[in-house]
């Protein structure tokens, strides 16, 4: 059995390929596939480049329908199925908010209660016909942050199994995981350790990359209901069949403090059993 390591940086952060198989020509050619598609959702996907389709929707969407790949349509479509599923907790239409929260002044209830009125996916209008996205009102905007990642490995993943891979794993950014093939042990930083067979791990954290404001620090998660950081747990993660609803369930998750959806499975700091050795499993 050969193994192949492969990475990248992308999406600000850094991506990694673990590749299992007898051939190791194979392995490299896919692994190498598979990396220029991660490169590739970002292209599309990045909220800050101009040559990507978000920027054009952020920019143009409001005064008229913007013409896009399929893939990125697919990609909104399923972001929308997401927020729907949960019940709005995660919700990649806070690019406003977002905005706010990493801006020089100390967002308040005011400016918080207005920016809100940006936010929904109501306000974004998907075009299949046309493969074109439209935005309801000016100030509208997109940011898929919280599920690029996902996305993309998901993306990967795809470009893996059509070269033939069956197994390996694959990280963005350590938090999110998908496996191809089965036993692979993963763990959550200061959780547990757990096995995934053909399926996606998501984490997420209010902290690792904060706000400050005077003496005042505030996690990076937003709530997309009440346009606050979050600031009740120290992390959530869920296991589901895809990275990119892995992500946005355990965005959910921290948001909500609860949470159960039907082929996933859910974790949170509470959960954490310890064995009687005194370590957790």
């Amino acid at each position: 059995m050969k193994t192949v390591l492969l990475a990248t940086e992308a999406m600000r952060t850094r991506f990694e390929l673990v590749l299992e198989g007898e051939r190791e020509d194979q392995l490299w050619a896919a692994g190498e596939a598979a990396l220029a598609e991660i490169e590739s959702v970002e292209k599309q996907l990045s909220a800050y480049d101009p040559e990507s389709d978000l920027w054009a929707i952020n920019t143009e969407g409001a005064r008229r329908p913007v013409r896009v790949r399929p893939t990125t349509l697919a990609f909104l479509r399923e972001a929308q199925e997401l927020t729907q599923r949960a019940n709005g907790a995660f919700d990649s239409t806070i690019g406003a908010l977002i905005a706010l929260w990493r801006g020089e002044q100390e967002p308040t209830q005011e400016s918080v209660a207005q920016v809100l009125s940006q936010t929904g996916w109501e306000k974004i209008l998907l075009d299949e016909d046309n493969n074109s996205v439209a935005l309801a009102l000016p100030g509208v905007r997109l940011d898929p942050g919280a599920i690029g990642k996902g996305w993309a490995l998901d993306r990967a993943r795809d470009v893996l199994e059509e070269a033939g891979v069956t197994r390996a794993l694959l990280h963005g950014g350590t938090s999110s995981v998908v496996a191809l093939g089965e036993g692979w042990r993963v763990a959550v930083v200061d959780g547990p350790v757990v096995t995934l067979s053909n399926q996606a791990l998501g984490v997420s954290a209010p902290s690792g990359r904060w706000t400050v404001f005077g003496e005042r620090r505030y996690g990076h998660v937003l709530n997309p209901k009440t346009g606050w950081p979050v600031e009740a747990m120290a992390w959530a993660a869920v296991i589901a069949p895809t990275a990119t609803m892995a992500d946005a369930l355990s965005t959910a998750l921290l948001v909500r403090g609860e949470g159960n959806w039907e082929g996933c499975h859910t974790l949170l700091p509470r959960d954490v059993i310890l064995n009687n050795t005194g370590e957790r499993r």
